[in-house]
């Protein structure tokens, strides 16, 4: 008898484990408006506090490679002081790769734009989003970051790299 295994049916492309899986799920809740204890207790299983403080950072990757770009930016993340590993969830949206970074254990958002300027595609549009906490500010973070990349299309003025969320609002005009 065949067996799902044996189907000849394109397959959708999968995260290579169990850990990427989640992250996945987690990135899709954050970014669709799905903050609560639910997305809470998956964080929790990625190893995210229940308290945090982070920021969101969105460009495109180099060649388009999402997953160069993602394991780029986790090697240049510094690790926490206890030698773990940063938190950092990565998903894409649109072809954009977008970075959920823990900034309260040393990381600043300006070093995540650091990183980001080496880590996309210099030609294209790099947004740091804002500063924000838990899991609900950590939704916003990620939507406010490609919301401001889809803005920047409609822009009549020049906006710094990597820009952030901040530099397309009109009272910011100079």
């Amino acid at each position: 008898m065949p067996t799902i295994a044996d189907s000849k049916a394109p397959r959708s492309p999968r995260p290579v484990d169990a850990r990427s899986l989640l992250e996945s799920i987690v990135f899709a809740c954050l970014a669709e408006s799905t903050d609560d204890e639910r997305v809470v207790s998956l964080m929790h299983m990625l190893g995210w506090p229940a308290q945090f403080v982070c920021c969101g950072i969105a460009g495109t990757p180099p060649s388009r490679d999402i997953a160069a770009c993602a394991t780029s930016i986790r090697n240049h993340l510094p690790a926490h002081g206890d030698g773990t590993p940063q938190d950092c969830l990565i998903g894409k949206h649109d072809g954009h790769l977008v970075a959920l970074v823990r900034v309260d254990d040393g990381t600043s958002p300006d070093e995540v734009a650091r990183i980001a300027e080496t880590c996309f595609d210099g030609h294209e549009p790099i947004c740091l989003g804002p500063t924000r906490q838990n899991a609900d500010g950590a939704s916003r973070a990620i939507r406010a970051a490609i919301n401001a990349l889809f803005a920047l299309k409609a822009r009549t003025r020049e906006v710094p790299q990597p820009m952030r969320c901040e530099d397309l609002l009109p009272e910011n005009v100079p």
